[in-house]
């Protein structure tokens, strides 16, 4: 008997923008750094990505972030971060994430 496997939440926009083609970006704004008050004022209504190590992470993190080290998101970002809601990032450097262009 067949059935239908569960898909895994990005499949879905993932199989839409394979159908009808990704939105065009021009440009993205590059990620600024935030006074630790604003960071926590923010992460109220974001998602805290935390791309650093192992061992940094375990040493300390913000309550409630995710794990993903900076060599995985494009492995792993998909299956747990959202498209909807903002996203602020804690690295190892004070360099913002590098992006490929559009």
């Amino acid at each position: 008997m067949a059935r239908e496997l569960e898909k895994v939440p990005y499949f879905r926009r993932m199989e839409r923008l394979n159908l009808e083609g990704p939105p065009l970006l021009r440009s993205l704004p590059a990620p600024t750094p935030l006074s630790p008050a604003a960071f926590a004022e923010q992460a109220q209504d974001a998602v805290v990505l935390d791309t650093r190590l192992e061992l940094g992470f375990s040493a300390a993190h913000v309550p409630g972030a995710l794990s993903i080290w900076t060599g995985g998101l494009a492995n792993f970002a998909g299956w747990f971060l959202p498209y909807d809601t903002p996203i602020l990032l804690v690295n190892e450097t004070d360099d913002p994430p590098k992006r490929s262009a559009p």
